[in-house]
């Protein structure tokens, strides 16, 4: 029996396929993946389908990716509520329809804010000339739309699927609501990390870093959660398990701004002060269109030996 890690999918399902052939992969070994299985690709409802069944024998983290996605289709079930439109959730057109209101929404949302600017910028530049207003009493174009947006929309959505990959799906093929709701559900579902022991030495794998005490992170992360998902550098100073190995991805390989730049091979850091292996399995698959270096990998823990699509 082996265990796998695998390096970060968006989409390339293709590439997942080849590489669980050319390593062998059968039902006594167990496979981990480090998440964000969508965007980016050609193949994300692909894979979306494929781990609707996946093998017991694998085992899926959820990544930042899964995460917004779920987030998108939570906001167009809210949108279907507030605004009463009563959505099929078998019908393609009905879907179509719902999604295109939370566009529109999203973008009257984004046209407040600006509107919200600009009058802040009127009553500073009236204060300077002595006029002392408040924001309140600036002339507002959007008064009876602010008033129509739901909640959660007024809250700062930095993006309504950034990707396309929910569009792709419902325009070219005929996706509904239903099979949307289900894989937001599924990738809802999985963990933040696993750990476990293996050859005496404790293994975490995670989507982006673990921290070594979750107490100790840096202020720009909300919380431990949100370390899992994000942590890019801060995965090496603020991460690690001590005496143990941590396999994470998020940050591409290839990127040559990044701390774990290789040129697109896997990534490995060990820490003496935690006596601690990291490995960074993200070798830029989904870039290898743009990028020379980008390639599909997937490391082997057992005896660390590290396979490439290249």
């Amino acid at each position: 029996m082996a265990t796998y890690v695998m390096g970060e999918i968006h989409g390339c399902f293709r590439e997942f396929k080849k590489m669980m052939e050319k390593i062998g992969f059968n039902p006594s070994d167990r496979m981990l993946l480090v998440g964000d299985y969508i965007d980016r690709g050609e193949f994300s409802i692909e894979m979306l389908k494929w781990l609707e069944k996946c093998p017991k024998n694998v085992y899926p983290v959820k990544g930042n990716h899964d995460v917004d996605f779920a987030e998108y289709v939570r906001i167009m079930r809210r949108v279907d509520v507030t605004e009463e439109m009563n959505t099929d959730e078998n019908s393609n057109e009905s879907t179509l329809l719902l999604y295109d209101r939370v566009v529109e929404l999203i973008d009257l949302r984004e046209r407040i804010l600006k509107a919200q600017e600009i009058k802040e910028q009127k009553v500073a530049k009236a204060a300077k000339e002595g006029i002392f207003l408040t924001v309140d009493e600036v002339e507002d174009e959007f008064e009876y739309d602010r008033d129509n947006i739901p909640d959660d929309l007024q809250e700062n959505v930095e993006a309504f699927d950034k990707f396309g990959t929910i569009s792709d799906y419902l325009t070219n093929r005929g996706g509904t609501l239903r099979e949307l709701n289900k894989w937001a559900f599924m990738l809802s579902s999985y963990p933040f990390f696993y750990r476990f022991t293996l050859k005496d030495r404790e293994v975490v794998v995670v989507h982006a870093g673990f921290p070594a005490n979750p107490n100790d992170i840096p202020l720009k992360f909300k919380d431990a959660q949100d370390f899992y998902l994000h942590a890019r550098a801060e995965s090496i100073r603020f991460g690690g398990v001590r005496g143990g190995i941590v396999v994470a991805g998020h940050t591409p390989t290839i990127a040559r701004q990044m701390y774990c730049f290789t040129g697109g091979r896997v990534y490995k850091h060990v820490s003496d002060e935690k006596n601690c292996t990291f490995y960074n399995v993200d070798c830029g698959c989904c870039y290898r269109e743009v990028s020379p270096f980008g390639k599909m990998c997937c490391l082997r823990l057992d005896d660390e030996e590290i396979f490439y699509l290249d």
